[in-house]
């Protein structure tokens, strides 16, 4: 593969608002700083918090602003993923966007963390995209990369490096409540397995200090 800047971003996502305009400002001052990234992946259900009453129809008015977003500065670009209502059903679904602002695909997560997305639908179909002259990307969100048959299944569709956008532990608490990202054994796993690498990032309280670490090839132990 060639050399590839993905930038993760973890930041306070609120529950009871939208964050959509928190995030866009985070992708100015992303780029402003390290004009070299070319990927910005955001955390699970990061636009509008995990309520599905805040579910909304894909294409709409605030995946229209990250394509604009996009474009500006010439990135791909996750945004986490938001509910998505397709008549009964809600979907927790993930766009994905290219440096020329295009939607290039939707993934529905498969496996809903039952019961804290109780009454979301889980997806069928797999997401794989190709970056030109980079490799061959997958997405998973979350809960999905409990299940090895998942990664299998991307790796064995050439899948090189698997994106994975989390959300926060469940908590009786508020939405943004200090958990740490997915431990290190989970990922490594992942990694080892299917011979991908994971890039991944959760939501975080403004307050904390992101502690994660980066491995330097698909199967190794963290440093």
């Amino acid at each position: 593969m060639t050399p590839f800047a993905i930038a993760g971003v973890q930041m306070h996502v609120s529950g009871l608002s939208e964050n959509v305009t928190a995030m866009r400002h985070q992708i100015d001052v992303l780029m402003g700083i390290y004009p070299w990234v070319q990927m910005v992946l955001f955390s699970e259900l990061a636009p509008y918090g995990p309520l599905p009453k805040n579910a909304q129809s894909l294409p709409n008015a605030t995946e229209e602003s990250f394509q604009e977003s996009a474009a500006r500065h010439g990135i791909w670009l996750i945004p986490g993923s938001m509910f998505e209502q397709v008549g009964e059903e809600i979907y927790n679904t993930a766009s994905v966007i290219n440096p020329a602002g295009e939607v290039v695909g939707r993934y529905r997560k498969m496996f809903p963390f039952y019961p804290y997305e109780h009454g979301i639908s889980p997806g069928l179909e797999f997401m794989v995209f190709d970056v030109p002259e980079v490799g061959r990307f997958g997405l998973s969100i979350c809960y999905d990369a409990w299940f090895p048959e998942t990664t299998r299944t991307l790796t064995s569709m050439g899948v090189e490096v698997l994106l994975i956008p989390c959300s926060p532990a469940p908590s009786t608490a508020t939405w943004s409540s200090p958990y740490p990202a997915p431990r290190p054994p989970c990922s490594s796993a992942i990694s080892s397995t299917s011979t991908a690498w994971t890039p991944g990032v959760t939501a975080a309280p403004a307050s904390s200090i992101p502690r994660g670490r980066c491995s330097t090839r698909p199967g190794r132990r963290p440093p």
